[in-house]
């Protein structure tokens, strides 16, 4: 939409000098290059999403069944995936792995597992045990994209944000009503800081102010519950307002942050 609506209706929406950008709401279909595009149908597109994911299965289902001629014991597939692709670059992702679940708890020859229950499964007593080699999809296969000039100032308070969280929770474990709500924003504060999308805008030089902004944000916003419960005093307005613009995780509770007994 950003590049094919007239100008004058898009303007107000983008913050680009003027220019054309991504506005994140699409028309078309992916295509091949050279391909004529064609308009998006999102009935049509979750079909087909659930005709991968049978396929998905019944590839997996083929490859074990394969497997068990040459392998003792049980055979698994593993699959890794970069999960925030999913619904991110592949819209329909989701339904897919939806679908895949839904779908393979119908199957009695399969069983979907981690990787932790499956050793639990084993006799491991002969296995091998290896270190993986630190690695990633960044700049040059390594940290360099999270952890360079721009952004490695992130980390230090990170850490010591995670420290003070954990302090918190094992401070007040048991607190309800307004103190609870301060603990629980505190949570959603940290995991906001951890958003890996801002060390990466920071080193890529794009939208790096607004990935500042948003990392001094959070930490502020973090740092000042910390204090509030110190001085067992917060501001109801201004929690209240907080938690209406940082509202991920509505669920969450800050318990998960107490060190385990």
């Amino acid at each position: 939409m950003g590049y094919e609506l007239p100008a004058a209706e898009v303007e107000p929406f983008l913050d680009c000098g003027g220019g054309r950008t991504s506005t994140g709401y699409k028309y078309w279909s992916q295509s091949g290059k050279g391909e004529k595009k064609l308009p998006y149908e999102p009935k049509k597109a979750l079909l087909r999403a659930a005709e991968h994911a049978q396929d998905y299965l019944d590839k997996r289902v083929s490859q074990m069944t394969a497997a068990r001629d040459i392998v003792d014991g049980q055979c698994i597939s593993l699959c890794a995936c970069n999960a925030g692709l999913f619904g991110h670059l592949w819209h329909e992702g989701i339904f897919f792995l939806e679908t895949l679940f839904r779908e393979g708890a119908k199957r009695k020859e399969l069983q979907f597992m981690n990787p932790v229950e499956y050793l639990y499964k084993q006799d491991t007593a002969g296995y091998q045990t290896m270190m993986p080699e630190f690695s990633s999809w960044g700049t040059n296969g390594y940290a360099e994209t999270w952890l360079d000039a721009p952004n490695d100032w992130i980390y230090r308070h990170i850490f010591r944000s995670l420290e003070r969280m954990t302090e918190l929770a094992e401070r007040f474990p048991d607190d309800t009503g307004l103190k609870e709500r301060a603990l629980n924003q505190a949570a959603r504060e940290i995991l906001l800081v951890q958003e890996s999308d801002w060390p990466r805008l920071m080193h890529h030089d794009e939208n790096a102010k607004y990935a500042r902004s948003q990392v001094e944000s959070s930490l502020r916003n973090f740092t000042t519950i910390y204090e509030a419960l110190g001085s067992s005093y917060i501001s109801t307005e201004w929690l209240t307002t907080l938690e209406r613009r940082n509202n991920i995780f509505p669920a969450i509770n800050y318990r998960v942050f107490r060190r385990k007994k």
